[in-house]
């Protein structure tokens, strides 16, 4: 491949004679550098799949990283009052570069907490079942319903998670939490 960087040769010839043991690693160092599609790019019914399922493999995960995110059990009015903002890269199945391709993934590429959210917002279609849940969840007792959105490119989707104690007795801060969902 004329692009590959991975090894280098004194000519032509002596790069052919190694192609078949060097093939493999160039296709790996050549799939390295390539940029992940844009999911503008790809099907957008295909994507909002491959999320739906990558969202339901990675819950705990995901669940998690909202806890602590938005630190809910330091300050668990935070979860009537902020959304996690979570941004992804779509991978695409043949940007991996390995000989059994993975199939198509999702990477964490940033998040942020969105704070003081205004009331109105809950009212939205898109949020109003996660502000009746959350109605029902504090009249049991609970601390509410946090939200947190993931969104790819021009896709997204929130999710919420029912807080059902009051307070948790112990806290554990995941610094690498991203590594879990990629």
């Amino acid at each position: 491949m004329s692009d590959c960087r991975y090894a280098y040769y004194c000519n032509r010839a002596r790069q052919k004679a190694h192609w078949k043991n060097h093939k493999h690693s160039c296709q790996v160092a050549v799939a390295a550098r390539t940029i992940p599609k844009n999911p503008s790019d790809a099907d957008v019914a295909n994507i909002s799949d491959n999320m739906n399922k990558w969202i339901v493999i990675y819950r705990h995960a995901l669940d998690t990283a909202l806890e602590h995110g938005l630190q809910l059990w330091i300050y668990p009015s935070r979860a009537l009052k902020s959304i996690l903002d979570i941004t992804v890269d779509y991978v695409p199945r043949d940007a991996s570069g390995k000989r059994r391709p993975m199939s198509d993934r999702f990477v964490i590429t940033a998040f942020y907490e969105i704070s003081n959210v205004p009331d109105e917002v809950w009212q939205t279609p898109g949020y109003l079942g996660v502000k009746t849940r959350q109605d029902e969840v504090i009249a049991e007792g609970g601390v509410g319903c946090p939200v947190y959105q993931i969104r790819c490119g021009i896709h997204g989707r929130a999710e919420g998670y029912w807080v059902n104690s009051p307070r948790s007795f112990g806290r554990v801060w995941i610094e690498n939490w991203p590594a879990f969902t990629a």
